[in-house]
């Protein structure tokens, strides 16, 4: 038998819950909107970032990584806009802001900065993946679903060369 507290408590709580389940199917048309909006704004600035660790970097492993990221993600933000075009979703202009901060360095200064700058996007990243893989739109799923792959071992490779460079001193 529930107490009377329990059941005042379900009374309050289940219509809220239910209105907010409903306002999040409704809003999941919205948010592949937004998915790819972001998706497509955050892989333009990797793209960027990518060239100038391609540039910049004092590390071969660093170059690497950047040319990798230019490459997957080129493809992806292609991907991306060829949906957001047919689904008649706005298009990002340009890149998110974010990559200034790393025209100004050089040597193992620039590597440490776009390793770090690389992870902590591409954590964010694959979280809104992982997210847009779960439902919504069928298309956008499948697609957040096949980019997971290179984000996660770009991630990866970013996270053990950043150890590296700690423990080391150099990747």
């Amino acid at each position: 038998m529930q107490s009377p507290v329990k059941v005042l408590i379900l009374r309050a709580v289940l219509p809220a819950v239910t209105l907010l389940a409903s306002v999040g199917m409704a809003a999941a048309a919205g948010n592949d909107s937004d998915f790819l909006q972001n998706a497509i704004s955050n892989n333009m600035a990797d793209v960027q970032a990518g060239q100038l660790a391609a540039q910049k970097g004092s590390s071969p492993a660093v170059k690497q990584l950047g040319q990798s990221i230019v490459a997957s993600r080129t493809e992806t933000v292609n991907a991306e806009t060829s949906l957001a075009n047919a689904m008649q979703v706005q298009v990002p202009a340009s890149a998110q802001a974010g990559n200034s901060s790393l025209s100004g360095l050089s040597g193992t200064s620039f590597d440490q900065a776009y390793l770090d700058m690389t992870i902590a996007r591409d954590q964010q990243l694959i979280a809104d993946y992982q997210q847009a893989a779960q439902g919504g739109n069928a298309q956008v799923a499948a697609l957040a679903q096949k980019a997971l792959p290179d984000l996660q071992s770009q991630l990866q490779t970013a996270q053990m060369l950043r150890m590296r460079m700690r423990e080391h001193n150099t990747p």
